[in-house]
């Protein structure tokens, strides 16, 4: 087979894989491991893990040894063929799934992945782990089947993780937005014992996990992010209600008279309420 016409086959996995192809993919249209070693020692071709391959064209990510391993789980099988909660499917799961939510800054030393059935793996830098994921508890993220926010945070609960860690996971969830805190709370009323709160009360072992990892209770935290949002919306408000075009300058700017008028007057409460430090006027020292 010609070099390029093994690039065409192997491309046409790529663009449905993140750039990548499996050996299993490869040997099945005809290019088997001799063409492979060539296209590597060409610089065609990058060796990402055992029996994945990364083509040109397709810069890092750090989620690739997540998704290389993924990939392994049913390495004949294309990505987009795949039922995550099919017999040989997976699912990003725990520390992994933190890490694909950009949520939290705990390390996954090995790739986790929730699978239906038992099954092993010799790869060292792999975990898979048998449980039941329901639909509603399986999301994407860039094409990748990952655990949803609530039930990565459940999953870390039922792992014993360090409550501080787990607070910096739910209260950087909370922020960005993705995390439902009700569906959240009634889900880890169980675990609330465990992690030294009394009774089955979801809502205050939330709270007392961001307050672990210094955040603030829950409540408080979505508190703040409401007024920051009610406030912002005033500001807009506000600034279309006392800006005249003559306080304009040429191209449309405000002049920076009015700006420090705005600061003062509007942004400043906001910080004041959010303890952030006002930052100096134009003209003071830094």
């Amino acid at each position: 087979m010609a070099r390029g016409t093994a690039l065409r086959i192997l491309a046409e996995f790529g663009e449905g894989q993140w750039g990548m192809v499996t050996a299993a993919q490869a040997a099945g249209r005809g290019v088997n491991t001799t063409m492979l070693t060539r296209l590597v020692q060409a610089g065609l071709l990058e060796p990402l893990t055992r029996g994945v391959y990364r083509l040109p064209g397709h810069g890092p990510d750090l989620l690739d040894t997540v998704k290389a391993a993924w990939l392994r789980l049913d390495p004949q099988l294309p990505a987009w063929e795949r039922k995550p909660l099919g017999a040989n499917g997976g699912v990003v799961s725990h520390r992994s799934a933190a890490a694909a939510h950009r949520i939290g800054d705990l390390v996954a030393e090995r790739v986790e992945i929730t699978v239906p059935r038992r099954r092993t793996t010799r790869d060292a830098h792999m975990h898979l782990r048998r449980g039941r994921l329901a639909p509603d508890e399986v999301t994407r993220l860039d094409g990748l089947p990952v655990t949803t926010v609530e039930r990565t945070v459940v999953d870390l609960l039922a792992d014993h993780v360090d409550g501080g860690h787990i607070g910096d996971v739910i209260a950087d969830a909370n922020q960005q937005g993705v995390l439902d805190v009700d569906k959240l709370a009634a889900q880890a009323e169980p675990f609330a014992i465990r992690y030294g709160v009394r009774g089955r009360d979801g809502q205050a072992l939330l709270s007392s996990l961001t307050e672990l990892a210094g955040r603030g209770p829950i409540g408080q935290i979505a508190e703040i992010n409401e007024q920051v949002d009610q406030l912002a919306a005033s500001l807009r408000a506000a600034v279309a209600a006392i800006v005249k075009p003559n306080d304009l300058q040429l191209g449309g700017s405000l002049t920076a008279d009015w700006r420090r008028k705005i600061m003062d007057g509007l942004v400043a409460p906001l910080r004041e309420r959010i303890n952030v430090e006002k930052p100096p006027n134009d003209g003071e020292e830094k």
